[in-house]
């Protein structure tokens, strides 16, 4: 089992003159990237990574050993605007070995992985192409031992930030990837934002705050973005199914 997904965050200004005037004058910027000088966490402290450019800046953090949060910010003339997520995503796997994570029997199928069930290794830094920067983040699976990557990508001049997704098998390659949800998030601070639309299959998601907005969607495969919502959250999904949907009924 080896599959990675990949979505990407996007966040933009309504048009105006001055806001674009001053994205004119911020062209000269580069990406920057803000890490400690090691490539591992001390995983009893909280620790903050960045991308940067010169229009966003994205912030995956680490909190006692586990992905915590995920912020998009931008800043117009003095004010600086974030979108805050938990950064969840769940993959549904049907195990094919004795007794699954977190089941209290064998061939108790499909199991869900969240980022709970995941603990933080180290990352690596790379640069590519035209300042384009990226951190790979890896994680080991608590009392399983699949391994999660996820990886963060900005370009000079994007309003968007991309994150890949991976999940693989460290010893079987038996095991069954049964839907993949590459986002599943909670916003926080949901009262803020206006629903403009719901997602569908193949469209993205999208809100208004603050005469700004944003949207997320899945990237590659084209797959299906909602936006779920109750009385106290509400939710980023961007899943596909990856293996047979079974229909039961009585």
């Amino acid at each position: 089992m080896n599959q990675i997904i990949t979505t990407f965050f996007y966040m933009f200004f309504y048009i105006n003159i001055s806001i674009y005037a001053q994205d004119q004058a911020l062209k000269t910027s580069v990406v920057d990237i803000d890490v400690s000088s090691s490539n591992s966490i001390n995983n009893s402290i909280k620790k903050t990574i960045y991308l940067k450019n010169n229009l966003v800046k994205f912030t995956p953090v680490i909190k006692q050993g586990q992905l915590y949060s995920e912020n998009l910010s931008f800043t117009n003339d003095t004010i600086t605007e974030t979108i805050h997520t938990n950064g969840d995503f769940s993959f549904s796997i049907v195990w094919t070995d004795w007794l699954p994570p977190g089941k209290h029997n064998n061939g108790e199928n499909p199991i869900l992985l969240t980022k709970k069930d995941f603990e933080f290794d180290s990352y690596t830094v790379k640069t590519l192409t035209n300042q384009t920067k990226l951190i790979r983040t890896l994680y080991h699976g608590i009392n399983h031992h699949l391994q999660l990557a996820i990886t963060y990508q900005i370009q000079p001049d994007k309003y968007y930030i991309k994150r890949k997704v991976a999940i693989r098998d460290t010893l079987y390659n038996k095991h069954f990837l049964q839907k993949i949800n590459a986002l599943q998030s909670t916003l926080h601070q949901p009262k803020t934002f206006q629903l403009e639309k719901k997602g569908g299959f193949g469209q993205p998601g999208a809100f208004s705050f603050n005469n700004k907005g944003f949207f997320f969607g899945l990237e590659y495969p084209a797959s299906t973005n909602k936006v779920k919502t109750n009385k106290k959250e509400v939710t980023l999904c961007s899943f596909q199914q990856i293996g047979k949907k079974y229909l039961t009924t009585g």
